[in-house]
């Protein structure tokens, strides 16, 4: 018992961090042109390849199917899978420190629809993206 709380208290702790660090990059995911519509903010830390997102107004999926997000690193290289997440009754979702390596310089994020298994490379169209600005 003592155990798991020590590791639930570690977790919280990184959540924190990555929430309140300064050097975390803050970036707003959203449908088109229109901020009314579904949306994501993502939260990441690149050094240490901490991320959180929190989505709203998502549609609903299809059974089979995940929302999936992307890393879009800014050396070019392919995207990156970030983890799978599905939106509750009311269209939110989170995902929150999912397993990425760290160091991983990122210029854009984006979120596609997948296969509830995930894939390799992003399908077309990609539903939600945002720049990092750096």
């Amino acid at each position: 018992m003592v155990k798991n709380l020590a590791a639930q208290a570690s977790r919280a702790q990184q959540v924190l961090e990555v929430l309140t660090a300064p050097s975390a990059q803050r970036v707003t995911l959203t449908e088109g042109k229109a901020p009314a519509q579904p949306s994501a903010r993502a939260t990441y830390l690149p050094d240490r390849g901490a991320l959180i997102l929190l989505a709203t107004n998502l549609k609903p999926l299809p059974e089979g199917k995940a929302y999936e997000l992307w890393v879009i690193p800014a050396n070019g290289k392919a995207p990156v899978p970030a983890g799978l997440f599905h939106p509750d009754a009311v269209g939110t979702a989170t995902l929150v420190l999912p397993p990425l390596p760290a160091g991983i310089a990122a210029k854009a994020f984006g979120v596609t629809i997948e296969k509830a298994s995930g894939a390799d490379s992003p399908t077309l169209p990609i539903i939600l993206s945002g720049a990092t600005g750096s």
